[in-house]
């Protein structure tokens, strides 16, 4: 009844109440209200504070402890430092015990002990496992923090198995494209890593949709920029390289000059085998075939004599010169010579186009329409120097034959 009156007689009074004993509740000893910052205390403060955890008397033991844990962060170099060496095996407990509960809550405190190699601080979701595929550097470390705190939820998945990170790659895929299509924003280098971390689980089946968004990443200043890292950029090329390896031969065209940009001899070597035997666009199968000539050697020109057999031509949307005609075979041939490192202008392709990175240009290598005299003369030189350079006589496969037009 009481304090009904006091209510109708002076309404501000409760509210003042009120808020007096949410802040001592709240402030704890110190009084500090909610929202009210901890006065940050200096490094003599600080360590006269981690030395009242071993206090003879307990309420100041746990007082000191208390203050100790609203510091924060701005706290863990000392307490790090009492857990390690302070001579008072109590301070030393109650230190290592408030350093562990500091680290675990608060990202910050967690990413300066990881970054300063403390075990405590390398239960970071995802590092087991980038740790795994990368070697573990400062730099390395720097940029897996930007990475966790840009995509933690994909670097939450890199601690499942590979379900749940092909599920997290097909989301990650999509932000990425609606974060540069959508939005015109520039990927960085954690948008590149997180997708090339999760590809290079080799249970991970690689998507078009997937492969696309990759081959433009690697195109991107951010992919460029670790790829010459000199720490970073050998164990990223060898990511690059198993993404290669692995890659859908249906764009193996674009994913082999990024290999040869790149100088991915082994992995652009796998994928132009595959392409050239397992694709089903001739562009792919003529770039699988300059692969082979651009990462290959002398002795893996037995990988292009099958196609000695393939004159189907390029269509006229694939040329470049209107008059040329360039039929599979012409470009094992070209392949050929280049692996023998004989110029190809020389052996007969007049129009043949040459390059320092990409080898040479598939749609230079054929002959004026109707023109099998050029062709089988350049047919007979290339079966010459292949039986000079092994000593063996060289069967080519007989040409497919041509479709009977007047059959039904």
């Amino acid at each position: 009844m009481v304090a009904l009156l006091l209510l109708h007689r002076w309404p501000n009074l409760m509210l003042c109440v009120g808020i007096c004993s949410a802040s001592l509740l709240w402030g704890g000893t110190r009084g500090i209200a909610v929202g009210q910052e901890t006065p940050a205390l200096t490094e003599g403060e600080q360590r006269q504070l981690i030395d009242a955890f071993g206090s003879p008397v307990f309420a100041e033991r746990e007082e000191a402890t208390q203050r100790a844990r609203q510091q924060g962060i701005k706290i863990i170099g000392p307490l790090k430092e009492a857990a390690k060496s302070h001579p008072d095996p109590e301070v030393r407990a109650r230190a290592n015990a408030l350093y562990t509960r500091v680290v675990d809550g608060d990202f910050e405190a967690r990413a300066a002990a990881f970054m300063a190699g403390d075990p405590i601080g390398e239960n970071f979701p995802g590092w087991e496992y980038v740790q795994s595929v990368m070697d573990d550097c400062p730099e390395l470390r720097e940029l897996f923090l930007e990475t966790s705190r840009r995509h933690p939820r994909a670097m939450e998945a890199l601690d499942g198995d590979s379900r749940a990170r092909r599920l997290e790659l097909d989301l990650l895929a999509h932000r990425l494209r609606t974060q540069m299509y959508d939005n015109s924003q520039v990927p960085t280098k954690e948008d590149v890593l997180p997708l090339i971390w999760t590809l290079a689980d080799p249970r991970i089946p690689i998507s078009v949709d997937v492969h696309k968004l990759c081959l433009s990443l690697m195109n991107k200043a951010a992919a460029n920029e670790l790829r010459t890292d000199a720490q970073l950029g050998p164990p990223f090329r060898r990511l690059v390289g198993s993404w290669v390896r692995r890659s859908p031969v249906e764009y193996a065209e674009m994913t082999l000059m990024l290999a040869m940009q790149w100088n991915l001899e082994s992995e652009g070597m796998v994928l132009a085998q595959r392409a050239a035997f397992q694709s089903r666009e001739r562009v792919n199968i003529h770039a699988g075939i300059v692969g082979i000539a651009k990462f290959g050697a002398a002795d893996d020109v037995s990988w292009l004599i099958p196609f000695f057999a393939d004159n189907d031509p390029l269509t006229q949307a694939e040329m470049k010169e209107a008059t040329l005609e360039v039929r599979t075979s012409d470009v094992a041939m070209a392949g050929i010579a280049y692996l023998y490192k004989v110029p190809l202008k020389e052996i007969g392709f007049a129009d043949a186009n040459e390059h320092p990175i990409a080898a040479f240009d598939p749609t230079t290598v054929g002959f004026k329409k109707g023109d099998e005299t050029e062709r089988e003369k350049v047919r007979k030189k290339i079966k010459a120097l292949i039986e000079e350079r092994t000593g063996k006589p060289v069967f080519f496969p007989d040409p497919e034959p041509e479709p009977n037009e007047d059959s039904d």
